[in-house]
């Protein structure tokens, strides 16, 4: 489910998605309405929504202590194009971001 309320049949799987021709045939919808449609309600294209839905994962897995960043960055794309959306996104770089996880945690820890 995304934020619009809307459920993406693919959401679930963001490590491998469908590939846009697929995933119309999955919904019985041509590919170029789908790519209208899929913009006009989320804002942003298919392609896009991967992403930040990638980003949000990577993002919340160091956060829980399941991963580190560079495991992360392993699952969202390669490690450069990783710390550069990343850092585009949320305005941090990764390592700084896990940097400040980490004191965080010992904050909590100690205090």
């Amino acid at each position: 489910m995304h934020s619009s309320g809307r459920e993406v049949p693919f959401a679930s799987d963001l490590a491998q998605p469908p590939s846009l021709l697929d995933l119309s045939r999955k919904i019985s919808l041509n590919d170029y309405n789908l790519k209208i449609g899929f913009k006009e309600v989320f804002g942003m294209t298919v392609f896009e929504f991967v992403r930040q839905q990638r980003m949000e994962k990577a993002m919340l897995l160091p956060e829980n202590g399941t991963l580190n960043v560079s495991q992360a960055a392993s699952l969202v794309d390669n490690f450069s194009h990783f710390a550069a959306f990343f850092k585009k996104t949320y305005g941090v770089n990764p390592s700084d971001y896990a940097e400040m996880l980490q004191k965080l945690e010992c904050r909590v820890t100690i205090g």
